[in-house]
């Protein structure tokens, strides 16, 4: 398996100088943080350098100190690990004194871990462009900019920052550890696969707070983790945090957590059979599986992956929410600050327009350009979801991870399959007379899959109906209609259907 160390030896990093803006695109597992810690750190060390390493989450920057101190425990004083949220109040701090700011940036190399968090975060954080201008700028430093999602990143910088990207790729073949893709549109759906998890099988839950809290009560041996940010933190489990840290596992079956988890955070542990994801961002998603670290030695140390589904309409809605926030942007860019006050004055003005004041003293406003680019660009891929127009998001997660589709199947309709047959066994030989067709009816009618298009009344669910669905998805099963000839019978001349398996 090919890693950073070999695409990027110690003869080019000594190439390397203040002007270049170096992106290590690579997935979880392809040794990002190994070649910080074997190649950079060593160069630094025997040439008096000095790093600043910056992570964006409080797990993430526990797990890599714990991680480099175990291979420098003695070199620590040269590498300082930190915080984009440290660096980003330090900043604002000395928002009026740009000498102190700048002399934050004293480091050789600045490496960034996860970079993509400035954009991720940019739709509800901000100041994640102060935290990217200091950096871009900063003339001092060797930028090392490190994920897994670069798209976005790379494009940043040639189209707004308009400066070239030393790029060093490794691409990652999901086909080889995500055994079975499954969509969802149902929420129960998933329940019911967590309801019945096999003892020695644990899933990883990816969903908004509210909702991870609330499985996480309902689902049994599951636990809640969440940002400390959220209103729901005080019910996070800390014990899980530190298992988390320290074995890089988590000790309950299921753990029921938020995108607090989807940035540089590692699970080590084979045993994490099942991954859930109900965020609809592709980068999200990419993050979101590369958090089981994969043991390659294992060929069978793989996952099914399960996906929320969109429909058109949910994109529509995205999309539309989206395009609000940039309608406004849009009327400052195009019309000035004296027209866009005059607009919305009284109004609520969005948080993808800064307000602050100027060296004249006066309140001022501007576009939050990461925020701006991050929607944009949002909206671009929702666009081209749309131009499908069946499955469109479907496809892009399929298209995003190079997914091979026969691997690919939809859940709700798999499990309802399997309901479905159990209740069709237990009607074989058994004569159905009018109420009973009725409640065959009712169980077909009711699921939204079985027919296309659905059949919602019973007038339209007849034999021919029946046995076309059967038929056409290789369902052994056939109703026949028959005659009640019994005298004996309450139902005599009576007509009645009859199940049989082929």
């Amino acid at each position: 398996m090919v890693r950073v160390s070999d695409i990027i030896p110690l003869s080019e990093v000594e190439k390397w100088n203040t002007e270049d803006i170096v992106l290590i695109n690579a997935g979880t597992g392809q040794g990002k943080t190994t070649f910080v810690k074997d190649i950079l750190i060593e160069y630094c060390k025997e040439n008096n350098k000095s790093i600043l390493f910056l992570v964006n989450r409080i797990a993430l920057k526990k797990q890599t100190k714990k991680d480099i101190e175990k291979k420098e425990k003695n070199y620590i004083a040269n590498v300082r690990l930190t915080s984009y949220q440290a660096i980003t109040r330090l900043l604002l701090k000395n928002k009026n004194n740009p000498d102190k700011a700048k002399a934050i940036a004293h480091f050789d190399y600045i490496v960034c871990d996860e970079t993509h968090w400035f954009f991720s975060d940019a739709l509800f954080n901000n100041t994640t462009d102060l935290m990217w201008n200091w950096l871009i700028n900063n003339s001092n430093s060797i930028k090392i900019l490190m994920t897994a999602t670069a798209l976005l990143p790379k494009k940043y910088i040639k189209e707004v920052v308009k400066k070239k990207v030393k790029e060093y790729k490794l691409t990652t073949d999901y086909n080889k550890f995500i055994k079975t893709l499954y969509f969802y549109k149902n929420d129960k759906t998933i329940e019911k696969i967590l309801f019945n998890l096999p003892k020695d099988e644990r899933a990883l839950y990816f969903c908004g707070a509210d909702k991870a809290y609330t499985l996480s009560k309902l689902l049994p041996d599951a636990k809640f983790y969440c940002s400390e940010n959220n209103k729901l933190y005080k019910h996070a489990d800390e014990d899980t945090f530190k298992s988390i840290i320290e074995k890089m596992n988590f000790e309950c079956q299921i753990l029921c957590t938020t995108s607090v988890l989807d940035n540089g955070v590692n699970f080590q542990d084979t045993s994490i059979k099942h991954i859930i994801i109900d965020y609809f961002d592709l980068d999200e998603i990419q993050q979101m599986i590369g958090r089981k670290r994969l043991n390659i030695n294992n060929i069978d140390d793989t996952f099914t992956l399960y996906i929320k589904n969109l429909t058109n309409q949910g994109l529509n809605r995205i999309r539309n929410t989206n395009n609000y926030l940039l309608k406004q942007a849009d009327y400052l860019e195009e019309n000035g600050e004296i027209e866009f006050t005059n607009k919305y004055f009284k109004k609520s003005v969005n948080n993808i327009i800064d307000t602050f004041t100027g060296e004249d003293n006066q309140i001022h406003r501007k576009v939050n350009k990461m925020m701006y680019t991050k929607i944009q660009n949002l909206i671009e891929i929702i666009q081209k979801m749309l131009k499908r127009k069946k499955d469109g998001y479907k496809q892009a997660v399929i298209t995003r991870l190079k997914y091979d589709k026969k691997n690919v199947f939809d859940l709700d309709t798999e499990l309802d399959g399997s309901i479905l047959q159990e209740y069709l066994n237990s009607l074989i030989g058994i004569k159905l007379f009018k109420e009973e067709q009725k409640k065959l009816k009712d169980f077909l009618t009711t699921n939204d899959d079985l027919f296309n298009p659905a059949k919602t009344d019973h007038k339209s669910l007849g034999l021919n109906s029946i046995n076309g669905y059967f038929m056409d998805n290789g369902l052994a099963y056939a109703v026949e209609s028959n005659i009640e000839n019994s005298r004996k019978s309450e139902y005599y001349k009576k007509t009645y259907w009859i199940i049989s398996k082929k």
